[in-house]
Order: C-alpha cells, then structure tokens, then sequence
C-alpha cells in the first residue's frame, strides 16, 4: 500500500506499508530502485508511514513502529537511522531542518535535532471537539484522533501548513512558530464517535453510514496555492481510494479555500513538470500525467 511519496524533478519515491519498502521511480515509471524489508534492524521497517524529500536529492523516511527517522540518498542508499521518542504521523523538512507531527510535548508540532533526534521546541494546539467535556472520559481518544494531521513544509521558505486528517482543520503556522491563520472547509460531514467497548470506553471516529472522512493528499501545487484532498474510507483502511475524491485549493496568503471539485485518485506530488497520482485498488499503482495545473 502507497502511504507516501516524494517527487522530485528527477524522480518519483514511494512508501509502501504492505511490502514495508521505499521506492525509487524514473519520471517516465520506471523502477530504478528499491529498499526496505520487515524487521527492526538498520533501513528495516515495522510501520512505514511517511516520506520526506532530504539533502542532495535523498529522502528521510519515518518508521511509527520502530521510532526511527531513516535517511538515504538519493540511490536510496542508507546514510544513517535515529531514534525518536514519541509516536509521531507525519514529517517536512524546511531548509536543513526537521519537523515531526503528533501530540507530544504540550504540542503538535516539533522540531527535531536530524542528527540525534533530539527534541528542540514543540509548538500548535489540538482542536477540541464541542460534543466531550473537559471532564469526559472519552476526551484522551477523541484528542489523539483529532491529532492525527498532515504537515506540509514549505522547502525554500519557512512557512508549515498543519491539514487534520480526521477533521476539516488546516492551520498556517510562520516562522518560529506563530500561528498565521486557521480554517475549516466546509461540506465536510465531520467526525463521529462511536462506542465500541463501553467497558473501556475505546471510541472510533467514523460518519453515520460507517465511512470516516479522511484526509488523502495535501500537496503544494503552486508557490501559494495547497490542493487537499478529503475521501471516505472503512474503518480497515488508511487511505481513501474506493470512490471520487473532494478537492480543495487554499490560498496560502489569505486561507481562502475554493472547492476544486472532484478528482480520483489522490495526488501524491508534483515536480520535473509531472503530476503523480497514487491509487491502492486493486493494487498499488501510480498514474504520472504531464502536469496542467
């Protein structure tokens, strides 16, 4: 399964959860290479989760099962492996420096020293949900799943873009980490909860027919412009894939958000002049088209 990708103007890398390998794709499709493998030890992975473009052309890949931040070059040859402690969902890089998303720290946000995993400062806030109390039992669960986001870093430029992935929230942040602006897109069906252990009050967010709106993409397209892309998905998938997606294109200036419309399947990247379009169903796939946008 496609989780994450980079794309650069030479290349196409791939996340695969399923096979537990990152892959390195020519513009035109063609596999130049690939490594990875299931395990604990040295560019080995438990929980591949996401892909960041790093240095010369190389890319930094983080491990959720094993806490570990990977770095190769770009043969995807593996510089070095560090170790992070926290459970994070999501990596940029912005200049040299490395970002990681995920609750932790009275934070969302946090940047991390990418030689030791050292953590330098934390910053963002997790949007409460109106429905739960500060008192409710179930405030713990529908906090983590509200945390879970998406962190868009702008490379030439010290600007982030925070994108919920359970919730229709994007959150600008500037540089040091002051909070520029907020949004909520709208025609979002929103999060639902559902109490499926009343003896341990475990909880699930999902909608009224049993599919959970989920973040697909969240990719710069222009210099000011972020196309997000929200589907449906069950409760056993990650990805929203089955079905049209909705899309977004906000205005990184103004946090103005135009309905774009609907399109299949979710954007993985752009760069060398290409759109690349991820797909699971019925199979990893890619689609490359020359891009227009």
């Amino acid at each position: 399964m496609i989780v994450d990708g980079v794309v650069t103007d030479d290349a196409i890398f791939t996340a695969d959860s399923q096979f537990h390998e990152i892959r390195k794709y020519s513009l035109d499709g063609s596999l130049l290479a690939r490594t990875g493998g299931r395990g604990e030890g040295p560019g080995e992975f438990t929980q591949l989760i996401a892909l960041e473009e790093w240095g010369a052309g190389g890319v930094v890949a983080f491990d959720r099962g094993g806490r570990r931040l990977s770095f190769y070059s770009s043969g995807l040859k593996l510089i070095s492996d560090i170790r992070v402690d926290r459970l994070f969902s999501d990596i940029c890089a912005q200049g040299g420096r490395l970002f990681l998303q995920g609750p932790s720290n009275g934070g969302l946000v946090h940047e991390v020293d990418p030689s030791s995993g050292r953590l330098l400062r934390s910053f963002g806030s997790v949007p409460t949900p109106p429905e739960l109390g500060v008192s409710s039992p179930l405030r713990r669960v529908a906090t983590r799943a509200l945390a879970d986001a998406m962190l868009i870093c702008e490379a030439a430029g010290d600007r982030m873009w925070l994108v919920h992935r359970n919730t229709p929230h994007i959150t600008a942040f500037e540089s040091g980490g002051s909070r520029a602006w907020e949004l909520e897109l709208q025609d979002f069906k929103g999060l639902g909860f559902d109490v499926t252990d009343a003896g341990g009050l475990a909880m699930v967010p999902v909608s009224d027919d049993g599919a959970q709106h989920v973040l697909g993409s969240a990719t710069l397209i222009r210099p000011n412009t972020l196309l997000v892309q929200y589907g449906q998905v069950t409760r056993d998938e990650r990805m929203p894939d089955e079905g049209p997606i909705d899309s977004w294109e906000i205005d990184l200036a103004s946090g103005i958000a135009a309905r774009a419309g609907q399109e299949r399947p979710r954007l993985l990247g752009r760069g060398g002049g290409i759109l690349v379009f991820a797909s699971n169903t019925p199979y990893p796939q890619l689609r490359i088209v020359a891009d227009s946008r």
